[in-house]
């Protein structure tokens, strides 16, 4: 037998690689002669340079950047050679995981530390970058970046702006591009986007993903009204609606400036990455395939990591089953792609996190010797009606 486990990390507990290996050692204890095909995968969040980087042949570069905060950190990305391609994740650089939890403040985080990196990376001669996207902070309109890159903001008189963070998207006036370095401007940004939300209104950056960056209801409501403005003087600088794509909401905005000022596209981030390592390839002659993440919701079904490989499977004609730290309830329909022939979770909705993290390892076991028990079960019952 021949399976495949390709989950998401589980934020704050494992790595997607470490999921794999632990599903391994116990997949051998039910099935002795189990051939397990571990994939390491991502879809543009924290842990997408780690996961491409593990089956491309390329190297990690690091960089001293500021974060989402203006302290410097390092930070890494990703670097192949053989096709001058950079893979950047924000998430290093203006990650929510970069700063403690008591400073999550969209007012104050500014992507610029993200801008930082694509510069370095440009001055290695990348011809394209593959930007992800997930896991940021910062809630800027891409200020951050364009200024890294040399773009300058100004304000009703004329003064320049150089606070890159979320409270000074209502300042912006002006948006000069003329010192923008040139080196960006020639290269191609293939940006991985897994959320179709547009730049501003109920369904944009600021109000979905605002709350899990820190914002309050006071300062979701200043964000949103400096976005606005902002969002208008974005598009009047680069003469293109950039607001209303879909996607153009991701990170905070930063997809919608890649996309005003640069030569950038948008593409499912799971997609990309599933192209990159060959994917299908891989699965072919597998039995079943194991996805998941940390916690299943309906954010899943927008493009997540097991919503893109169960999407693939199913064309495959290859049963896939669901593996998660937690799985949300919603009343109006399921939170897991349909393609998924059942789901296990470690843990039920009424554990709380802080004791999961006094012995995260023994929780994730036992839930993977709870669903090869059942796989177990499933062939051994086929068995017997051969017999």
């Amino acid at each position: 037998m021949k399976i495949a486990v390709a989950c998401d990390s589980f934020k704050g507990t494992f790595s997607s690689l470490e999921i794999a290996n632990h599903i391994e050692n116990v997949a051998k204890i039910y099935f002795e002669e189990i051939k397990v095909e571990k994939i390491a995968v991502a879809d543009g969040g924290e842990g997408t340079i780690d996961a491409l980087l593990h089956t491309l042949d390329g190297s990690a570069c690091f960089q001293e950047v500021f974060s989402p905060l203006g302290e410097k950190i390092t930070a890494k990305y990703g670097y192949i050679d053989s096709n001058k391609t950079a893979l950047i994740e924000m998430a290093q650089a203006s990650g929510l995981f970069t700063i403690p939890e008591d400073a999550k403040n969209p007012l104050k985080t500014s992507s610029y530390g993200t801008g930082q990196l694509i510069s370095n990376a440009l001055e290695k001669g990348v011809k394209k970058i593959i930007l992800g996207l997930g896991g940021s902070a910062t809630n800027d309109g891409g200020m951050g970046v364009l200024a890294a890159l040399g773009a300058r903001f100004y304000d009703a008189k004329g003064k320049e702006i150089k606070c890159y963070a979320g409270e000074s998207l209502s300042k912006v006036s002006e948006i000069s591009l003329e010192e923008v370095n040139s080196k960006a401007l020639e290269c191609e940004f293939e940006i991985m986007c897994d959320v179709d939300n547009i730049l501003t209104g109920p369904n944009g950056a600021t109000y979905v993903f605002g709350p899990q960056k820190g914002a309050t209801v006071n300062q979701l409501r200043l964000l949103e009204e400096g976005m606005v403005k902002y969002s208008r003087v974005l598009e009047r600088c680069v003469n293109k609606e950039v607001g209303s794509i879909k996607g153009s909401g991701a990170a905070g905005g930063v997809a919608a400036a890649m996309l005003g000022v640069f030569n950038g596209k948008i593409s499912s981030g799971i997609d990309i990455a599933l192209d990159l390592m060959d994917f299908d390839k891989k699965i072919a002659d597998c039995q079943f395939v194991i996805t998941g993440e940390g916690k299943m919701d309906k954010q899943t079904l927008a493009g997540k990591v097991p919503y893109g490989i169960s999407k693939r499977c199913k064309a495959l004609n290859i049963p896939v089953i669901g593996f998660v730290g937690g799985l949300e309830m919603n009343k109006s329909g399921p939170s897991h792609p349909e393609e998924l022939y059942t789901v296990f979770s470690v843990v039920s909705d009424f554990t709380e996190f802080s004791t999961i993290q006094k012995n995260p390892e023994k929780y994730l076991i036992d839930a993977i010797h709870r669903m090869f028990k059942f796989i177990k079960l499933g062939y051994d019952l086929k068995s017997s009606r051969r017999k």
